[in-house]
């Protein structure tokens, strides 16, 4: 298990914090935890170390949103 971060770009509200849970719990399977913080524009992901960082950006992109890597 793997702890990543990522800074996203585009998020206004709630209903996005719940659009990115939603597309990546459903998009990718060996995710485990997923906290999204609208204030500071960041999530915190829990998965499987097969998961790439650009599987996670791919799909976050796909929503509209910029996700960055932050190490």
């Amino acid at each position: 298990m793997t702890r990543k971060k990522f800074k996203i770009e585009g998020m206004s509200c709630g209903n996005c914090v719940k659009h990115i849970k939603d597309a990546l719990t459903e998009d990718i399977q060996g995710i485990k935890v997923i906290e999204v913080n609208l204030e500071n524009k960041y999530a915190t992901i829990e998965v499987d170390d097969s998961i790439s960082d650009e599987q996670i950006k791919a799909v976050i992109a796909d929503l509209g949103y910029t996700a960055t890597s932050i190490e």
